[in-house]
C-alpha cells in the first residue's frame, strides 16, 4: 500500500473482514504500527492458518516524478529564491508583452492615422486592457489551485481542476466575447469617447472583442502551465504571437512608410 507524499507512518488502526469461522491476529480494529511491515496471521477452525504481510510506503513527491519527465521549477523542496526568481521573471515578462499589444496600435495608429483614430485606439486599448487583466486575474487562482495539488502530491486531484478550470473559463471565453461585442456602443459612451471618434472607437472595441476567446484561451493555458511549474512556455507562447502579429499585420504596412523615409 502506497499513501500520498507527506504522510506519515505510525499508529494506525487496522480493519479486515474475514467469512466466518476465521479469526484473525492482530484482531480487526485493533492498533498497529505501520512504520514496519505488519503481520496477519489468519486461521481457521480446523486450525489451518496462513500469512498476510502488509506493507505501507510513502509515495515520493510529484515534484520528484515530474522532474524526471521535464525541468520545471518547484518551491516544496530545497532553497526557494533563486527558483522563486527563475520562475518569476518569465511571467513578468509574458504580462509584460500583452500589455504591449495597446501601444504598439497606438504607434502605428500614430505615424498612419488622424487625431480621431489615435483617440478611439487609445480607449478601446484601455478597455481591453481591463478585460485582460481580469481575465489574468481570474487565471491566476487556477495556477493557485493547481501549483497547491501538485505540492501536496495529489495529481489526480489537479488534473480534475484543470478540467473545470478549461469548462469554466471556455464558457467565459464565449459569453465575454458575445458581451463586449454587442455592448461595444455603451462601452464606447461609458468611456466618454469623442464624437468624432465614436464610431471607430466602436469598431476598435467589436474587432479587439472579437479576439477575446483567443486572450482567455491564452491565459487559461498559460495558468495551468504555470500550476505545474512552467512559467517558461506561456512566454513563449506569447512571444511567438507578437512576432507573428509583426510579420503578418505590422511589417507590409510599415515596412513602404521606413523605405519613403531613407529614400527621402
Amino acid at each position: 500500500m502506497t499513501l500520498p507524499y507527506g504522510a506519515k507512518l505510525g499508529k494506525a488502526t487496522i480493519v479486515y473482514e474475514t467469512s466466518e469461522g476465521i479469526t484473525g491476529s492482530p484482531v480487526s480494529g485493533s492498533q498497529v504500527d505501520i512504520a514496519a511491515p505488519v503481520q496477519i496471521f489468519l486461521k481457521d477452525a480446523e486450525g489451518n492458518a496462513c500469512k498476510y504481510v502488509l506493507t505501507v510506503t510513502v509515495g515520493k513527491s510529484s515534484s520528484a516524478n515530474l522532474r524526471s519527465i521535464v525541468n520545471k521549477e518547484y518551491f516544496t523542496e530545497g532553497k526557494i529564491f533563486s527558483p522563486l526568481i527563475r520562475f518569476a521573471l518569465p511571467v513578468l515578462l509574458a504580462l509584460f508583452l500583452q500589455t504591449m499589444y495597446g501601444a504598439v496600435d497606438l504607434l502605428i495608429v500614430g505615424q498612419f492615422g488622424i487625431a480621431a483614430d489615435v483617440s478611439a485606439v487609445s480607449t478601446g486599448s484601455l478597455i481591453m486592457q481591463t478585460v485582460t487583466v481580469v481575465i489574468t486575474s481570474l487565471a491566476m487562482g487556477l495556477t493557485i489551485l493547481v501549483g497547491r495539488k501538485i505540492g501536496e502530491g495529489y495529481r489526480e486531484e489537479a488534473g480534475k481542476i484543470i478540467g473545470s478550470g478549461i469548462c469554466l473559463f471556455g464558457a467565459i471565453a464565449v459569453a465575454l466575447s458575445m458581451v463586449m461585442v454587442f455592448a461595444a456602443p455603451v462601452l464606447a459612451q461609458i468611456m466618454h469617447a469623442p464624437a468624432e471618434a465614436f464610431d471607430k472607437t466602436v469598431s476598435y472595441i467589436k474587432i479587439c472583442s472579437a479576439g477575446t476567446v483567443f486572450i482567455v484561451s491564452y491565459n487559461l493555458i498559460g495558468s495551468i502551465f504555470r500550476g505545474i511549474g512552467d512559467s517558461t512556455m506561456p512566454l513563449v507562447t506569447v512571444a511567438i504571437a507578437c512576432v507573428l502579429i509583426w510579420l503578418i499585420l505590422i511589417a507590409p504596412v510599415v515596412t513602404p512608410y521606413i523605405k519613403t523615409l531613407f529614400i527621402h
